[in-house]
This record gives C-alpha cells, structure tokens and sequence, in this order.
C-alpha cells in the first residue's frame, strides 16, 4: 500500500530537525544566497518530512531550507509528509542531500553508514555503495567477547562500548557504540551515581550513560579503522603545530633536501578537488566559513613555521604551499624540529618564485 503524502504549510516551530543527521547546516554565502532568493520568490521546492512521534513533523529533506525560512523571517515552510519506517527514512534522508556540493568528505562518509545499516536491516543489496565509503563499514554490533570487563576499573578516558539493546534500532551500530569516556560519577566504580559523560568519537558530539549501559572497555585488536584512524590523527595533532584549512589538518613535517625538487612536484591544489583546498575565488564565491585560510593566508602562516613540507593528516600526503598555490610533493625531505628550524631551505624559496 503506497504511503499517505500531503503538503502542508507547517508552522516552522513544528518541523523538528532529524536528529542525528549526518550533514550540518552552515551559516555561509551559499545560505545567504538561499535566504536572498526565498524572500525574493519563496520556497520553490518543499521539504520532506515524516510525522514525529512528540506531534509535528521530523525533517528529512529541508534543513537548509528550514534554517533559511528562520533567517528570512518567514513562519511556514511548505513540506511533504510521508508516513515512513525509521529505515525508509534514513535512506531518503542520505539520498535527498548528497548531491550539495559543502559536503565534508567526514559527513559522506557517516551518511553512507547509515544508509548501508538501513539497507541491511531491510534486506536489500548494499555492496553497491560499500565502495564509496570512506572506511569500511561496521561487521555487524560489538559484543562482550570485544570488550575487557569494566568491573572495579576507573572509565575516565577510556574507549568503552555501549551495549547494542540501549539504543534505538536504527542507532545500533559501532560508530553509535562506540565512545570515549569524560567523566561522570559513574565512570568511578566506587561512587553512588551512575551518570557516565561520554563524546562520540565519530563526529563531535557529547552524551550521556549509565555505568550498567557499559558493555566493556574495547579490546584494542578490535578497533574499527575509522576508529584508528580518529585517533591516530589526536595522537599527531597532540602537541604539535598544525593548521587547519579547508577542513584539513596539516602539520609541520619536512625540510626540502633534493638538488632538483622540482621533478617531484606534481599539480597544484587549485584543481585539487578531492583534497578539498580551492583558490581566493572559490572562498569568494562560496564563503569564508568554508575554510580557514586564504591561499595566501594559509602560505603566510606556514611560512612562520621555516618549514618546507607539510602533511595532510587526512590524506597523508605531503606538499609545499608557495605564495599563490599548494603543491603535492614526492620527494626527499629532512626531518622537520620545531625549535632547530631557523630559515626555510633555498630550495623552497626557489620554488616560490
């Protein structure tokens, strides 16, 4: 039987947000844009969105135009409400928003997550996305057999496991079990309270457990590679220099050795749309939100450092910014020290001109 769908104008302090969507709404020129053209000609699409249990409706398909009927003063927005299954709307959530173009590649890859689980659940065929994530997805759920026992042990900072049957159905993966204790009356096994303050280690959000809600403390040879990888990349940024730009980290790494560096340059990230990094124009037209630094910006702020050679923590590959352009590099190069480091190589400056 086809599921009932109306459009509706709903009130906007009736459209709850989804609540654990992957994608996050940005307050950029692109929004500025949106709201510009809203007030001009109004929502010319409608938002997609399922009944909520607490009555309204929850978004699915609209979160920037929701944001931009706030900013543009309006108090309706025009919005489809299907009646669907969590699954069914996991998987219209992450189809409706992956053709924006501000996607970081971090929220692609969550997203996929949740559509693949969704699938699974389902029954349906999902290697078909599988290869587009970023990191593989989950083996199933996290069971007692991964975890060491929690009995008598203090669980401020450790990597613990929330056991699967505490969380919503459509949350009982690994990324959602999966948390780093902060603190809480709990994580002490000798206090009263049970309260245990955790963060995700997925994307940057705080929660809130019970110590009996604690599957175990997870066994390090069970470790996701996403999970490896998030803290591989603390354990580098820890006490260290590293810029951030364009959503990217990178961190102080080389000093430029090779009689001809020139032959292990390859293309300039101007073109380099799968890093991430663009030129003075694309931050022009899309927005100083989208990223840290200007190319010059960014190239004045490592050249501070009397460093040659930069990686990229997300993609450890390295490169060599120059005053209008950040380039790959290939080649030899000494280990950077921070506090021996007094002039950049001649070499670079070379380059630069």
């Amino acid at each position: 039987m086809a599921s009932e769908e109306k459009i509706q104008l709903m009130p906007l302090g009736e459209i709850k947000p989804y609540e654990d969507a992957p994608f996050k709404v940005r307050l950029d020129e692109n929004m500025e844009e949106l709201v510009e053209s809203i007030k001009e000609n109004g929502v010319l699409v409608p938002a997609i969105a399922r009944p909520h249990t607490d009555g309204g409706v929850e978004m699915l398909a609209g979160h920037r135009r929701l944001k931009a009927c706030e900013l543009a003063g309006l108090d309706k927005l025009p919005v489809i409400v299907k009646n669907l299954d969590d699954d069914t709307a996991i998987i219209l959530l992450v189809d409706s928003n992956l053709h924006r173009e501000d996607i970081l590649p971090s929220e692609k890859a969550y997203a996929y997550q949740m559509k693949l689980e969704a699938m699974k659940r389902q029954g349906k065929r999902s290697d078909l996305t599988c290869e587009q994530v970023a990191y593989k997805s989950d083996k199933g759920i996290i069971t007692a057999d991964m975890c060491d026992s929690i009995t008598d042990k203090n669980l401020e900072g450790k990597i613990i496991v929330i056991e699967a049957n505490t969380l919503r159905p459509e949350y009982r993966t690994q990324a959602h079990q999966i948390v780093r204790c902060t603190g809480g009356n709990g994580a002490r096994p000798d206090a009263r309270g049970s309260a245990v303050f955790c963060e995700y280690l997925y994307k940057d959000k705080n929660t809130r457990f019970e110590r009996y809600d604690v599957l175990g403390i997870l066994k390090k040879e069970h470790y996701p590679e996403w999970l490896t990888k998030r803290l591989e990349f603390e354990k580098a940024i820890k006490g260290n220099t590293v810029f951030e730009y364009g959503g990217y980290h990178f961190l102080p790494v080389g000093i430029v050795n090779v009689a001809n560096p020139f032959k292990y340059i390859s293309n300039h990230t101007i073109s380099d749309k799968s890093l991430g990094i663009w030129s003075n124009k694309y931050n022009d037209r899309y927005g100083k939100n989208k990223i840290d630094y200007t190319h010059k910006g960014f190239y004045n702020a490592c050249n501070k450092t009397s460093c040659d050679v930069f990686k990229c923590l997300e993609n450890s590959k390295v490169y060599i910014p120059a005053e209008n352009e950040l380039f790959e590099y290939t080649g030899e190069y000494k280990a950077y020290e921070e506090k021996a480091a007094k002039t950049k190589s001649k070499k670079h400056k070379d380059m630069e001109r």
